[in-house]
């Protein structure tokens, strides 16, 4: 089985796809959308979501946990990968920590696993 991990330049502008066995996610619904947990690394030398991590996703960003610059390149990268407004992310629980829960809203859990993890197959 292959899947798509999403990788963004520093810039943000160019998305590149590889693949890489993501075992599976846990999407709940939460608060009017879905529920995905993710594990940030902050202060990377890219932005990428790196794979599977405790039923959700681990996530590489590029800037320092400094007021709030990490949290804001995960709602990008994850708005960017689910092809959405960052408007429709919301990190929910974990702003000062590196597990977090964002709650996304405007996709159904099916949409958010297939842009997330790629064909299954």
């Amino acid at each position: 089985m292959s899947n798509q991990i999403i990788e963004s330049n520093l810039s943000g502008d160019s998305v590149y796809a590889f693949d890489m066995a993501i075992v599976s996610l846990i999407l709940t619904p939460k608060s009017g959308g879905i529920a995905l947990a993710v594990k940030v690394v902050p202060g990377a030398s890219r932005r990428r979501i790196a794979g599977e991590y405790a039923g959700g996703i681990k996530i590489t960003v590029d800037q320092a946990p400094v007021e709030g610059a990490a949290n804001r390149a995960v709602v990008v990268l994850l708005a960017k990968t689910l092809g959405i407004a960052p408007a429709q992310i919301r990190i929910s629980r974990g702003q000062r920590g590196p597990r977090k829960e964002v709650i996304i809203t405007g996709l159904s859990a099916e949409l958010i696993q297939q842009r997330l993890l790629g064909p299954q197959g």
